[in-house]
């Protein structure tokens, strides 16, 4: 667990998961988060918790976002981890609820500073739709600097959008 004025990040637990699928079945979460965009099951959501963690050598690590009173409000990852390259991916949403309150901010440093001092990684990447200017915010006061951009990336309501690939070397 670590934290940072009033921001945790800690391990998903059994009861984040009630709000956890909520949260994945808000279009308002979902769609900008270039994640799933079907219906999340209660088995669906149990079965993705229980492989968490999974495996001798993880490439995807997963933490709750929660308060100081370790209520979740998000939940933040780092996929595609390489170990020998030292690289990952990150990916980040906030329930809604809780937008503006400033945990995606710290929540993001506190994973970017686990990934260097713990973790050993060198550079995390991140992709993000352009125009989700609350998010693009975040990355960049976290010191993410955008790279390029892949143009008609994906399909967002029936409309390509273009994603901003950004980058931060730890």
């Amino acid at each position: 667990m670590y934290s940072l004025g009033g921001t945790v990040i800690r391990a998903v637990e059994l009861g984040d998961l009630e709000a956890t699928r909520r949260w994945r079945n808000d279009p308002s979460v979902s769609g900008p988060a270039l994640g799933r965009r079907f219906p999340i099951t209660e088995v669906g959501e149990r079965a993705w918790f229980e492989s968490l963690g999974a495996g001798a050598f993880p490439t995807h690590l997963v933490w709750a976002v929660a308060g100081d009173d370790g209520s979740i409000v998000g939940l933040v990852h780092l996929a595609d981890i390489h170990w020998i390259h030292r690289t990952a991916q990150f990916g980040i949403w906030i329930g809604p609820e809780h937008w503006g309150g400033g945990h995606a901010t710290r929540a993001t440093r506190l994973v970017c500073d686990h990934a260097r001092r713990d973790l050993g990684l060198r550079q995390i990447r991140l992709a993000v739709i352009d125009g989700h200017d609350a998010a693009i915010a975040v990355y960049r006061k976290v010191g993410f600097v955008a790279e390029g951009v892949q143009r008609g990336a994906v399909l967002v309501d029936g409309s390509t959008r273009d994603l901003v690939l950004m980058v931060l070397d730890l």
